[in-house]
């Protein structure tokens, strides 16, 4: 999870740096920095709810995590909804206030941001997972996510540049996300 969080916020940037123009590094920097906002609430949502969840879970209570869970996913995605409309309208703007006038670096922007959104919208899936005793369930999916990411970064710099881990990192963040879901449903039984 760790090793996941470092990826995003140093990793990104510099195999940006390895497989694209100074001017991509930049993007990618703002791009990640921008980026999490959206996934803020989910942030603050899962500090909240995690010792709640925690709790029921020892309890063995399905239903009250199901509860849980769903509002703490309902309030997260207000939130980020917001976020992502407001990147989605401004998109560009926020790119040329850097100085980066590319629409290109908006582009990434953009499914950078989805892909965040689709964090949100998954909540505490990962959460779940680990505070039910699935911890090697999410260290695996991470780190499959995570090796898939680099590979894609390096195949598709041949024809993105530089923007080659911003565009793998979301298909892969948004992927993992979804085989936590899977797995929260498969192994406890929770939609």
């Amino acid at each position: 999870v760790a090793l996941n969080g470092y990826f995003i916020n140093q990793g990104m940037v510099w195999l940006s740096g390895l497989l694209g123009s100074q001017s991509e590094i930049a993007a990618t920097a703002v791009i990640i920095k921008i980026g999490v906002v959206v996934s803020f609430s989910l942030v603050i949502s899962n500090l909240l709810y995690n010792p709640v969840l925690s709790v029921q879970l020892s309890k063995k209570n399905l239903v009250e995590v199901k509860n849980i869970s769903r509002k703490s996913v309902f309030q997260s995605s207000l939130i980020s909804c917001v976020l992502f409309f407001l990147i989605l309208l401004l998109n560009v703007d926020i790119m040329n206030y850097f100085d980066l006038e590319n629409k290109k670096s908006a582009f990434y922007l953009l499914i950078f941001c989805f892909s965040q959104f689709v964090n949100v919208l998954t909540g505490s899936a990962a959460a779940i997972l680990n505070l039910s005793g699935n911890e090697k369930v999410v260290i695996t999916i991470q780190g499959v996510c995570l090796f898939l990411a680099l590979v894609l970064s390096f195949i598709l710099s041949f024809s993105i540049g530089g923007y080659s881990p911003v565009f793998s990192f979301s298909i892969t963040l948004m992927l993992q996300n979804v085989v936590q879901v899977i797995c929260v449903k498969k192994l406890l039984g929770i939609n």
